[in-house]
């Protein structure tokens, strides 16, 4: 059951809550353990889980751009570095996001 940007998962030998903004975007391995409970246990969440991933890559996309555009207002070399280094970190987080969001749908056999 989703909550906000909490996820709980009932399963038979216990429980599990995910906050989702912190949780995801996740590495594949953690990411693919997270969708079988939710496809076992909590199948109606995996399409809100879904739109939760997508506007994490979404968000991410978006800083992206803010960085660019700080790469291109650069005044000096460190602070285009700074930029360049934080665009990166989006970069990454963004792709993740969009695995994540791959995966899931996978699993779940999520029409999206």
């Amino acid at each position: 059951m989703i909550h906000g940007t909490l996820l709980h998962i009932d399963y038979p030998s216990g429980e599990m809550n995910i906050f989702i903004d912190k949780f995801f975007p996740a590495t594949v391995e953690r990411a693919k353990k997270v969708f079988q409970l939710v496809k076992e246990h909590e199948p109606y969440d995996a399409l809100m889980l879904y739109y939760h991933i997508e506007k994490l890559a979404l968000d991410y996309r978006s800083l992206m751009d803010q960085y660019t555009d700080k790469m291109d207002a650069a005044g000096s070399s460190e602070d285009y570095k700074a930029a360049h280094e934080q665009r990166r970190n989006c970069l990454h987080k963004y792709e993740q996001a969009k695995r994540n969001m791959r995966d899931l749908k996978r699993i779940a056999k999520l029409e999206v």
